[in-house]
């Protein structure tokens, strides 16, 4: 088919068939280059494609290498907090083993304490039993004692009724013989008598019989006497018999009260040793239960230092099998820090190898995503900014509006302090009006009160001087004294009748200028009460005024504040949107040189 291709070239020159020829040459050089270039761009797909799906693997491995790391990551922070959980465990098991060694100690201390104790309680009890055995032996001698004293004593009193009986049966005896002594003092007495009689009367008888009578009586009478004196001194003897016997029981007596005496001193000892014993026994069982408490006390210590030493035992290997749980961790996170590094470094290579062959295509893809969010965050921004604004707005327009509120308040609460002040200068001059009428008032008082001691004075005076006129009367003149009493009466009765009315208007004037001053201090002591409450309220307001200003700036401050940012915040966006702007412009000329390149 060539021959009939060619047949329009038989009419042709030769230079136009030259020309046709370049030009075939031409079409066919550029029909085989556009094949070539299919071809390269075929290959060059085919290859796009395969480094596109080099790429997704490589993203998907990296992604799940990215995983495993943070995986990897998650549990190496979890190993270390393990480990510090672990270390911070071990060292408060430490600090807590080292208490308990210290409560041990302390223990122990106390244990050896208690022992010593309980050793100085047990020599205290084996010395307070001995004394307990010598005061028995001593309670013992002086039972003994006081058995043999009660013997005595009962001995002594049955010889005691022995002499008392002697002593009565002598003071019988010695009564009997006085009453003889006595009959015969009687007869010798009767016999001396009719001795005299018979003489006067027989004197003139017979003096032969006489002188025989005498002879008679005289022997009579030696006699008589010769038995008195014999009966004196057997009751002489009766009498030393009986001081004897007296001398013997006082002695006796003496004897039985020493003998008491010792009988009490020693029941006083028995009594004071018996409380003693008791005081001791009372002790001894107080030891005795403190000893009890104190082997109750060394029981539970030597419990809880058993359970000590076993808790001890349990913290230690609880400690062991920590440190050797640790230990193992830390073997296992050294094995998976070995696989981290060994994942980290075939990303890291795999990651050069996918940052060589994709940052022309990402370069231009990240500046797209970027201008895209940029712009998606600068109208985010905006959108952010107007809203601010407008909260803004509403805000500026609220604090004003309470701002306004609080002037009108404000002036209201200055009105209302003009007004409270006006009522406070009306009550002070009131008050000062009723200060000079009380000040007057008591002068006006003290004035009538010197009036009436200057009348006292006047009426001490006048009746000093009707005394004094009275007496000289009375001395003077004796004739006319009931007139001149009359008069006086009368002229008393009608001074004092004055003095009365002086003194009762003047009681009556002191009354109500009492009740005037009275009063007044009450009336300004209300005033006083008002004026103070009225201050109290005026600082109330001046507080209020004072709190209500401060708010007022401290809402301009605010505004101006918000203002600030506000107007900050502007200004930054519209530089955000200058340069996205420009930077929008410099991608339009560069995609346009792009595209004449590409063009061209």
């Amino acid at each position: 088919m060539s021959w009939a291709r060619d047949e329009w070239k038989l009419d042709l020159p030769t230079t136009a068939l030259r020309k046709i020829g370049e030009l075939e040459n031409d079409a066919e050089n550029l029909r085989k280059g556009k094949q070539q270039q299919q071809f390269q761009l075929e290959s060059v797909s085919t290859t796009l494609q395969k480094q596109k799906q080099l790429n997704a693997e490589e993203k998907t491995t990296n992604s799940n290498l990215r995983r495993e790391i943070q995986e990897l990551t998650r549990k190496c922070s979890d190993f270390e907090s393990l480990d510090e959980k672990s270390q911070v465990d071990l060292k408060a098991k430490d600090n807590k083993i080292g208490l308990l060694e210290e409560q041990l100690r302390k223990a122990r201390a106390k244990l050896k304490d208690e022992e010593d104790k309980n050793s100085e309680v047990l020599n205290q009890i084996d010395q307070q039993k001995l004394i307990v055995e010598v005061k028995e032996n001593e309670i013992g001698q002086l039972s003994e004692e006081l058995e043999r004293m009660n013997e005595a004593k009962a001995q002594i009193i049955k010889e005691l009724d022995v002499a008392k009986e002697k002593v009565d049966i002598l003071c019988k005896e010695n009564d009997a013989m006085r009453d003889q002594l006595r009959e015969r003092d009687e007869l010798l007495t009767s016999h001396s008598m009719n001795q005299s009689t018979e003489n006067e009367d027989v004197l003139r008888t017979d003096a032969a019989d006489s002188g025989a009578a005498d002879a008679v009586s005289s022997a009579f009478l030696e006699i008589l006497k010769r038995e008195n004196n014999a009966l004196i001194s057997d009751n002489e003897e009766h009498k030393a018999q009986v001081e004897h016997l007296k001398s013997m029981l006082r002695e006796k007596e003496k004897e039985l009260e020493r003998v008491l005496e010792k009988l009490g001193a020693s029941h006083t000892e028995c009594e004071k040793t018996s409380e003693m014993l008791k005081v001791r026994e009372k002790e001894i069982v107080k030891l005795q239960e403190k000893l009890d408490r104190t082997e109750v006390d060394l029981r539970n210590t030597y419990s809880r230092v058993e359970a000590l030493e076993e808790t001890s035992k349990q913290l230690h290997g609880g400690i062991q099998s920590e440190k050797r749980n640790t230990e193992n961790t830390k073997e296992k996170i050294t094995t998976l820090n070995n696989a981290l590094d060994d994942s980290v470094n075939k990303i890291r290579t795999l990651e050069t190898d996918l940052t060589q062959r994709s940052n022309q295509m990402k370069a231009k893809r990240d500046r797209i995503e970027t201008l895209e969010e940029e712009n998606v965050q600068l109208t985010q921004n905006l959108d952010n900014a107007k809203r601010q604004n407008k909260a803004a707005m509403d805000s500026y327009l609220a604090t004003t509006k309470v701002l306004r509120e609080k002037d009108h308040r404000i002036q209201e609460l200055e009105e209302d302090n003009k007004e409270k002040k006006k009522q406070l200068r009306i009550q002070g001059e009131k008050v000062e009006v009723l200060t000079t009428e009380c000040t007057r008032l008591k002068e006006e008082l003290e004035r009538t009160e010197q009036k009436s001691a200057n009348i006292e004075r006047s009426y001490r005076r006048v009746s000093k001087a009707l005394e004094d006129c009275r007496k000289k009367i009375q001395n003077g003149l004796d004739i006319g004294q009931d007139l001149w009493e009359k008069e006086a009466g009368v002229e008393r009765k009608e001074s004092k009748r004055e003095e009365l009315k002086k003194n009762g208007d003047e009681q009556k004037l002191r009354d109500t200028k009492t009740k005037k001053c009275y009063g007044c201090d009450q009336m300004k002591a209300q005033l006083c009460e008002q004026e103070d409450s009225y201050r109290l309220k005026i600082r109330e307001l001046e507080a209020c005024i004072r709190d209500l200003a401060a708010e007022k700036e401290a809402l301009e401050r605010k505004m101006v504040k918000e203002r600030r940012s506000s107007e900050e915040f502007t200004s930054r966006v519209q530089q955000m949107v200058q340069q996205l702007e420009t930077e929008q412009r410099g991608n339009k000329m560069e995609s346009d040189e792009k595209q004449t390149r590409a063009a061209a």
